[in-house]
């Protein structure tokens, strides 16, 4: 329609043809033809594409003439059949209970094009929250301080996701990071009076641990409310305040839930070892953001190593190259052979204690050593058999 003359643009049979195809076509029509009720009521009858809403978006009563957007019964078929129409609407049918509510039967989306007058109606909106909590964004501000009202709501919040950490192969570096996002958080939009009101802030942090971002300073230091946020996601961490960003037992929790979460700590417990062991056990990667100068020891890493081998990828040249301390390490797990520093990489002693451990570790192992693992006595004890050994050499 948008490329046809003002002849077509004209012809009833073209119009209405096009506008039974795509009510948005109404926009290239004649003046006369925009006000044909039977036109009219063809374009504002097309239903949207189930395949793509924004793309097939039916905006036909924009297009009206002016004359019909007096006309009621044109307004309940456009958002009866097209919710979001009732951003087109006057301002009296905006404020019209009976054409909301149709739009809302269609879309309760369209609760954002009501008037200011319908989004003050508790009985409205809490028929609407008990749906979806996160319709609360549209209502008054009279609305969003009533404590009731919210209630219904957070207990009605979606749970959104965060960006989860990346990770990098370069295990002597920190891993870039991204940070939570808290997606359209409910309490977000709750008015700030209530965002100190621990009824509210406890139950939205219940449905939606990234709410505690939200909460007022004085909650954000409760205790109870922050170990309630971390307890399901430890990066939640991120938004408590900072003296409990210092405390032991929260930091805990929350690294036993996510390790990543140790990026918040406070600076103190990123060195303490209850911490370190806590976050290498829930993920070792995480253990680059941790300060492991202050506690580089043998004994801590014999520790590391026995919660999980891969985080002796955070040791240093110091321990890789030393070959009392590798092979000791190999002891408790025979794979972190495999970062053993090449000036020690072919003692036999260090292979043969890290094979005791684990015999899976066949690619460190050169040819001409097979003989003389097979022949020594602690491999003999192991009695591996002819079976075993045929794997090196096949």
């Amino acid at each position: 329609m948008q490329h046809v003359n003002d002849i077509l643009k004209n012809d009833f049979d073209v119009v209405f043809a096009a506008v039974t195809n795509d009510g948005n076509a109404l926009e290239f029509a004649s003046i006369d033809l925009s006000k044909n009720l039977e036109i009219v009521n063809a374009a504002l009858s097309v239903e949207i594409d189930d395949h793509g809403y924004f793309k097939y978006f039916n905006k036909a009563y924009k297009f009206i003439h002016d004359d019909l957007k007096t006309n009621k019964d044109l307004a309940l078929l456009a958002v009866s059949n097209q919710g979001a129409s009732l951003e087109f609407l006057s301002d009296n049918f905006k404020n019209d209970l009976e054409i909301v509510k149709a739009a809302l039967d269609n879309d309760k989306m369209a609760i954002e094009f009501a008037s200011d007058k319908i989004k003050d109606n508790i009985q409205l909106f809490t028929t609407l929250v008990i749906n979806d909590g996160h319709l609360l964004k549209y209502a008054s501000d009279n609305l969003k301080n009533n404590k009731e009202l919210v209630l219904i709501a957070v207990n009605n919040d979606i749970n959104d996701s965060y960006t989860p950490p990346y990770s990098t192969s370069n295990l002597n570096e920190a891993k870039p990071y991204i940070a939570p996002v808290a997606y359209n958080v409910l309490l977000k939009f709750v008015s700030i009076t209530l965002r100190d009101d621990k009824d509210v802030v406890k139950e939205a942090v219940k449905q939606n641990p990234f709410a505690l971002q939200y909460a007022s300073d004085r909650l954000k230091a409760d205790e109870e409310i922050v170990l309630l946020a971390v307890e399901q996601n430890g990066i939640s961490l991120e938004f408590a305040s900072d003296e409990l960003k210092a405390d032991k037992e929260i930091v805990l929790k929350a690294v036993s839930i996510d390790g990543f979460s140790i990026i918040y700590a406070d600076d103190i417990l990123k060195s303490d070892l209850d911490v370190i062991f806590a976050t290498i056990k829930q993920n070792f990667m995480a253990l680059g953001y941790a300060y492991l100068d202050e506690i580089d020891t043998n004994e801590f890493w014999y520790k590391a190593i026995a919660l999980n081998y891969e985080s002796f990828g955070f040791a240093t040249i110091k321990q890789f190259a030393d070959l009392e301390f590798m092979i000791n390490a190999v002891k408790i797990d025979g794979r972190v052979i495999e970062r053993a520093d090449i000036s020690i990489k072919d003692d036999y002693q260090l292979i043969l204690n890290a094979f005791v451990n684990n015999q899976n570790i066949f690619e460190f192992i050169r040819p001409d050593m097979v003989e003389q693992l097979k022949s020594d006595p602690l491999i003999i004890e192991m009695k591996l058999g002819d079976a075993f050994w045929e794997r090196f050499y096949n």
